[in-house]
């Protein structure tokens, strides 16, 4: 059995392939992932600088502007609703603070519907082998009655 479906195994098939992507390097840097391999999943991507205790978006794809209802390249995570910050943050401290992949499952309730979404942060190591950003990927894996 694969390493990512024993640690993950509710991860849809593309946050499996990024998770291997990621797998393949030791200690990955921001600069193992040219826009180039990052192409197929860009659009649910969202990259995060972690300085100063805190997430800021320094990249946030077209597909996950419905997931947090506006364009969040430039916010930090703080200003989101609250709700969907409770929906993120855990999964990003996880990832920062344990230096390795992290998965979590967050419902974000909209105004006729509810979508469950999946994702998985990716720790980014600076030449220091600190956890300098985080891969952020996130799917609709499912839309439930509110």
């Amino acid at each position: 059995m694969p390493a990512e479906t024993m640690l993950f195994p509710a991860l849809p098939e593309p946050l499996r392939a990024l998770y291997r992507l990621w797998a393949d390097r030791d200690r990955p840097a921001r600069a193992d992932f040219p826009f180039a391999v990052l192409k197929p999943w860009l659009g649910h991507l969202a990259l995060l600088d972690c300085a100063g205790g805190g997430f800021r978006f320094r990249l946030c794809g077209t597909e996950l502007i419905p997931r947090f209802t506006r364009e969040a390249t430039g916010l930090g995570v703080g200003a989101l609703a609250p709700d969907l910050r409770r929906g993120v943050e855990p999964v990003l401290e996880d990832a920062r603070g344990h230096g390795r992949p992290a998965c979590a499952n967050a419902r974000v309730d909209f105004e006729a519907r509810c979508i469950e979404y999946c994702d998985l942060a990716l720790p980014l190591f600076d030449g220091h082998g600190a956890v300098a950003e985080l891969l952020f990927g996130s799917y609709a894996v499912r839309q439930v009655r509110p």
